[in-house]
């Protein structure tokens, strides 16, 4: 079942289920699902400050790879606040997944930033993204996924990406609206179409750097379900909204989702 809005995006329905880390029943990774698990950092953050952050190094510091330190390092107080908790919060989650102690995990990137896991034969596949203040993570059992998110009040340079990284028909659909609805819904429906293509970027583990323009994604953003092949590959993609922001995930396999919110998110 779907749900479509004002501004023509559609959105697949779910009911989000409210876990908190230290619960002591955590949900299972079921054959065949795929678990959403959204985290709002503005909210985590009320009331912290940098001592805070300084006791939280001391803690956490350690688990980052090198990669994911070097970038921290180069972070502004703000900034490094949201980063080390979207990380050790990841780390958390795996955890769970994987019945381990998070301070066990390690992750490696690809060429162009993918996570993976290190030291561990089997485990659940996994992406994440976030945007200003909200994070959300996949976890799935089987198959390649990636997932993107933005905020709906972002104003981008939607003319100048439309030409270049997508193709007719999708900039057709993004500006197929009537001449007067203002230029912000048409800046919505692109970030929509846009969460598609990098979602489907980052299940393959490229990020953005694909021929964007040949791999139509987002030719009826009205469709919040949608299966597409790409090199005789199947793929499968679920496009969602929720508070001001739209998700886009994208999987090698169709499987059921089920999508969470972290309460009581970080000690």
């Amino acid at each position: 079942m779907t749900t479509r809005s004002a501004h023509g995006i559609a959105s697949h329905d779910v009911e989000w289920e409210s876990v908190a880390l230290d619960s002591s029943e955590q949900p299972k990774l079921a054959k065949g699902e795929v678990h959403l698990w959204a985290m709002n950092l503005a909210q985590l953050m009320e009331g912290e400050n940098s001592n805070k952050l300084g006791e939280q190094e001391e803690t956490y510091l350690s688990w980052l790879s090198a990669r994911e330190s070097e970038k921290y390092a180069r972070l502004s107080v703000h900034q490094k606040s949201y980063y080390l908790h979207g990380r050790i919060v990841l780390r958390k989650l795996l955890g769970i997944y994987l019945g381990r102690n998070a301070c066990d995990i390690r992750l490696a990137f690809g060429e162009f930033g993918k996570p993976a896991l290190v030291d561990f034969c089997s485990g659940p596949w996994f992406n994440y993204s976030d945007t200003q203040d909200m994070v959300v993570y996949a976890f799935g059992g089987s198959g390649e996924l990636g997932i993107d998110i933005e905020h709906l009040s972002r104003k981008p340079d939607y003319q100048r990406i439309l030409q270049r990284k997508f193709s007719l028909a999708e900039a057709e659909e993004i500006a197929s609206l009537p001449d007067d609805i203002p230029s912000q819904i048409i800046s919505q429906r692109f970030l929509a179409a846009w969460t598609r293509k990098e979602s489907y970027g980052k299940a393959i583990g490229v990020g953005v750097n694909y021929k964007m323009n040949e791999v139509e994604v987002a030719t009826d953003l009205g469709i919040a379900n949608l299966a597409f092949e790409v090199d005789t590959n199947n793929w499968y993609l679920t496009q969602l909204l929720f508070e001001e922001y739209v998700v886009s995930l994208t999987s090698s396999s169709s499987e059921k989702l089920r999508c969470f919110r972290l309460k009581n998110q970080f000690e």
